[in-house]
């Protein structure tokens, strides 16, 4: 990961980065970005629904969901969005609900 991050920084486009971090990999090993998808669902679960401000504020549940999709907005930006949809926000499984 060290080295994916080492060359999104200096510039380089996604793919060139994951090749260069697939190289710096042993045998069997294997970078998935999919695990990012995981992550962000989980984070976005927990900031805008679980978390201990989402049962105390009176912003209701739609406000919420379109914060977590703008932020989503920002981690996967829509052209990979439109490119892949297992990376649309709307097939993330994060539903407006209230917190009781």
């Amino acid at each position: 990961m060290r080295e994916f991050y080492r060359r999104l920084k200096a510039g380089d486009q996604l793919k060139e980065s994951v090749e260069s971090a697939q190289r710096e990999l042993v045998k069997d090993q294997q970078i998935s970005l999919e695990v990012a998808l995981e992550l962000g669902v989980k984070i976005l679960q927990q900031a805008y629904y679980k978390s201990e401000t989402a049962k105390r504020t009176t912003v209701g549940p739609l406000r919420r969901r379109r914060r977590a999709s703008a932020s989503w907005d920002r981690w996967f930006p829509p052209s990979l969005q439109a490119h892949d949809p297992a990376y649309r926000f709307e097939n993330t499984g994060i539903e407006p609900r209230r917190i009781s």
